[in-house]
């Protein structure tokens, strides 16, 4: 979504720096910064339903398997509401593709003898852990060399991630996070870094121009985690 916004709102003279295209080092900034709001408690609630509100089927179903109990909560509960924001940021690194590349990278130096190394079937390997932890069959494409080519894992697009994650979260800390649907401030957003795209040689700068000062690449999780609950 964050990407689609990017290209939607972008207004480059040429293609190839039209939108999302630019330097992975920042080109998540703007997806990254919206996830914020997806963790306000009335979006997250708002974006919550339970699934047997989709279709009359569902419920029907949901009542035969359970007999006598209420129907469940349409929205989302308040309590585990409130969990769900407490613990944000829990296992953040662990998510599925930081979780198949840690432990990828994990065992592959962590063995211990020559005869280890040279028994290593690293194919074997990567779609074992794949199928694994996504529960999908990978018997078709088990020749490939999807380990050595993977841009995530062979690009450093691991760093990347971290300094978009940082560069997000000071600009709403800064920017956001008193108003976070202040129209002024999105105009201003949209202006002064979506619209120019990859366009500009120099997006650090063009970042600073935006902020007023240079972008604080030392945001810790804490810091947002103490503004938000005072907000609350």
């Amino acid at each position: 979504m964050g990407h689609g916004i990017h290209d939607l709102l972008a207004k480059s003279k040429y293609v190839r720096f039209h939108g999302y295209r630019l330097p992975p080092d920042f080109g998540e900034m703007p997806s990254i910064l919206l996830e914020n709001w997806c963790w306000m408690k009335d979006i997250l609630r708002g974006l919550s339903c339970h699934y047997t509100t989709l279709h009359e089927s569902y419920l029907v179903d949901w009542r035969n398997r359970h007999p006598g109990s209420p129907d469940p909560f349409k929205k989302i509960p308040e309590d585990l509401l409130d969990n769900l924001i407490k613990h944000r940021y829990f296992n953040t690194g662990l998510y599925y593709l930081h979780q198949l590349v840690s432990i990828f990278d994990l065992q592959i130096h962590t063995l211990s003898t020559n005869q280890e190394i040279a028994d290593l079937d690293v194919g074997k390997l990567w779609y074992d852990l794949r199928e694994e932890l996504e529960g999908m069959d990978f018997s078709e494409c088990r020749n490939g060399f999807e380990f050595a080519t993977f841009s995530h894992l062979m690009a450093g697009y691991d760093t990347d991630q971290r300094s978009c994650t940082a560069m997000a979260q000071d600009l709403f800390l800064s920017t956001f996070s008193h108003d976070p649907c202040n129209m002024d401030t999105w105009a201003s957003y949209r202006r002064g870094i979506l619209e120019y795209g990859g366009s500009q040689q120099n997006l650090l700068q063009m970042l600073e121009n935006f902020l007023g000062r240079p972008p604080n690449m030392y945001v810790i999780v804490q810091g947002f985690l103490t503004r938000s609950e005072s907000q609350e």
